[in-house]
This record gives structure tokens, sequence and C-alpha cells, in this order.
């Protein structure tokens, strides 16, 4: 599904400031996107304590009611995202592809399971590889 700037879903924060995207790519459903969130963020070379702590974080705000937003990606982020999905909260991707193309490519299951409980986000179209800057 895609998103513009004047579809009401299109998530309000960014509605309006400098560099927004102007289209957001949405698999799941785009209503999460309106949720109080908190971001839980971190290495990708996480200890084990670290992961330990981000889950613990994630589900402890899940059961208050905050979508758990992250990146997909290995360590901290995976964490947060499994950790959201365990406590029956809601968990954004948000994702530095386009939503056809899963990075890690191991992490597939766990962004099938947050499409169907939650949404994956992405500001590139279908087949945007991922890119170091």
């Amino acid at each position: 599904m895609l998103l513009t700037a004047d579809d009401p879903r299109y998530p309000r924060p960014a509605r309006g400031r400098s560099g927004m995207p102007p289209a957001l790519f949405v698999e799941g459903d785009p209503t999460h996107l309106a949720r109080p969130q908190v971001a839980i963020v971190g290495s990708r070379a996480a200890t084990a304590a670290g992961r330990e702590i981000a889950f613990d974080f994630a589900a402890r705000l899940a059961a208050h009611g905050f979508a758990i937003t992250s990146g997909l990606a290995a360590g901290i982020d995976a964490a947060a995202h499994r950790s959201a999905l365990a406590a029956g909260g809601i968990t954004i991707a948000v994702c530095g592809t386009g939503l056809d193309r899963v990075y890690p490519a191991e992490h597939r299951e766990l962004a099938d399971r947050i499409a169907a409980a939650g949404c994956l986000v992405s500001e590139f179209p279908t087949a945007t590889p991922p890119c170091r800057p």
C-alpha cells in the first residue's frame, strides 16, 4: 500500500517537516502508524545482556500500549520486535529497503510476523536493495 502525505493515515508527526518522504510504502495495518510509539534501536552486534535489556524494555512498553518501532536489523532491533510480538503488542519495522527485500534475509519470518501484527514501512520503492551510506 502506498500512503501519500495527503492520506489521513500518513503519520501526522512527519507531515510538513523538512525532508519528509512524499510517500510511504506500508505492508500490514497502516493505522498502527498513528499509535503512540517508542523506538528501540541499537547495535547489530549486541551482547546477550543488551538483547535481554531491549527485550525487557519492549515487553514492558508493549504491555502499556506503546507500539515498538525499530529497524528490523540484527541485534537490538530484532530483540525489540520479537519482544513486542511475544507480549501480544504492536511493532512497526522501518525498513531501509523496498518492502519486497527483507534485510537481513534471515529476518523474513520476523518481517512476516510484524506485517501480520503491526506493519512494515519504507520510503523506498519495490526492488530497492540495501545500501550502506
